[in-house]
């Protein structure tokens, strides 16, 4: 699967409109670098990237100028990162030969959109659950007390802010998915977006991240499947309120380009698997047969 940085004018028949991913185009296409034409947050990000392709950077030269660490200057070209803090963001800029203020100003336009489309936005897709449901208190209240969290969490790359990720483990047939649907349908009041993958294969993963981008952005219907999956991780990085359910995941590296991202959201994951989580900074929940 690849969950990389895709640029539109690469597409068959698309010309590139401006604001791309930045990684790769066609000869001889240049992309116009604007900061007073960016509404969004996706449109920023896509921007800096674009700054730092164009001027022919490397990420240690540009960490280096900026006086940013390596792996912030990674996050922000990579697209895998929110908006950029505004000290960091000026940074960035002004090592790019940019004055920061358009740039600024350009953050404070993405911070309203992000806002005012979450007040709008209302999207539910989780399974309904028996309102019979009972038991399982103890790993309800582990997911709850997750949630409540600051969205800190130890992975890979070490300690930093981002997603939650909850990993809910244990044998087939234990109730793993019925405890995160379950636990899902409480938080509704509390997310603008809540949404259910079937992750068992990389094929269904894609698929969900793609009826994801159509469910958050219905203009985006009819496209490519790999620039679905795009938008999609583009709207989880920029876009905060949300909940993702990542259901029957077989192998943790095929998640693992997602759940390393630092997204301001909220992951859970069920899987039989008990080994792999804690490598992604996930809070692991096991789930053991329900004797009562």
């Amino acid at each position: 699967m690849r969950l990389g940085p895709v640029c539109r004018a690469c597409w068959p028949g698309v010309v590139c409109a401006g604001f791309c991913y930045g990684s790769e185009h066609p000869a001889g296409v240049v992309v116009a670098i604007d900061p007073e034409q960016i509404g969004t947050a996706e449109q920023l990000v896509q921007q800096l990237a674009e700054l730092y392709r164009q001027g022919g950077w490397s990420i240690h030269r540009l960490a280096e100028a900026s006086g940013l660490s390596t792996a912030t200057v990674q996050a922000i070209v990579n697209g895998a990162t929110g908006l950029p803090q505004t000290g960091t963001l000026k940074a960035f800029v002004t090592a790019c030969g940019q004055k920061p203020a358009p740039w600024v100003a350009a953050r404070g336009r993405a911070v309203r959109a992000a806002k005012e489309s979450q007040a709008r936005l209302r999207v539910v897709n989780v399974p309904r659950v028996e309102a019979t449901f009972v038991g399982r208190t103890e790993e309800l209240a582990q997911l709850s007390r997750a949630w409540t969290a600051p969205a800190r969490r130890t992975g890979a790359a070490g300690t930093r802010a981002g997603v939650v990720v909850q990993a809910v483990h244990g044998l087939g047939g234990v109730g793993k998915s019925t405890l995160a649907a379950y636990w899902a349908r409480t938080r509704l009041d509390e997310v603008g977006v809540a949404w259910w993958i079937t992750a068992d294969t990389t094929t269904g993963l894609e698929a969900g991240l793609a009826g994801l981008a159509v469910a958050v952005q219905p203009e985006l219907a009819g496209q490519p499947l790999e620039a679905l999956v795009t938008h999609a991780i583009g709207w989880l990085t920029a876009n905060q309120g949300w909940l993702l359910v990542l259901d029957n995941v077989t192998n943790p590296a095929h998640v693992a380009p997602l759940l390393d991202r630092d997204l301001p959201g909220q992951i859970v994951v069920t899987s039989r698997l008990a080994q792999g989580w804690h490598r992604l900074g996930a809070t692991v929940i096991r789930l053991d047969v329900l004797t009562q």
